[in-house]
């Protein structure tokens, strides 16, 4: 992948500058794993990223982010990806199994658009054991999303690893990975700032008393 020094921005939601590109000028695949510094496989996990679809670039060739668990870098290891691609094109959650099975949500990645994606994983809360896994497609800020674009139930057992790909050299960018243990610390935003709370406290006292004249 290359590295963009102009990074996604979305809302309010905080961000720094660079980003990551998949596409490098070929027609290969491209691949860069990042370890995550920590073992998930207990309790609640969320994870988001901004994610954009550049010019025109293929809805249905695979771009997007795999979770593999501490097993190794093999593709036996990964667990699950959220990615564009599939049948319709749209954002997706993917067993990587085996079985290869797709949760796909109705929104397909609009041209030169930046999304949120973010999503929930509830580990050992699935059908018989299995980990549910809810993935939000530009759920509002600072508003715990209540319900999924798509849900899956997947069968893991950890993961320590993140890998951005992009298939053929798809044109996409990706940036602003977060993963904590809730909403709201994958999706940080400003606070007020005392200043504009102590003018809206000025101006409401003003209109009391106006009124009250």
């Amino acid at each position: 992948t290359i590295y963009a020094t102009t990074g996604l921005t979305y809302g309010t939601l905080e961000t720094t500058g660079g980003a990551s590109l998949t596409a490098d000028g070929g027609t290969l695949t491209t691949i860069n794993f990042r370890d995550l510094g920590a073992t998930y496989s207990t309790g609640e996990t969320w994870i988001s990223f901004l994610a954009q679809r550049n010019g025109s670039a293929s809805t249905a060739t695979f771009a997007g982010l795999s979770f593999y668990n501490s097993g190794g870098i093999a593709a036996a290891n990964s667990e699950f990806s959220i990615a564009n691609g599939g049948t319709s094109g749209a954002w997706r959650l993917v067993d990587n199994g085996p079985p290869l099975i797709n949760g796909s949500t109705a929104i397909v990645p609009t041209s030169n658009t930046t999304y949120l994606l973010v999503a929930q994983i509830l580990w050992g809360a699935g059908t018989g054991g299995t980990d549910a896994v809810s993935l939000f497609v530009n759920p509002t800020l600072s508003i715990a999303p209540a319900v999924a674009d798509s849900s899956l139930n997947i069968a893991m057992t950890n993961f320590d690893k993140v890998r951005i790909a992009g298939g053929n050299g798809v044109n996409y960018t990706f940036d602003e990975i977060r993963i904590g243990d809730s909403f709201a610390s994958v999706t940080p935003v400003p606070e007020a700032s005392t200043t504009a709370a102590l003018l809206l406290g000025l101006s409401s006292l003003v209109f009391r008393r106006r009124r009250s004249s």
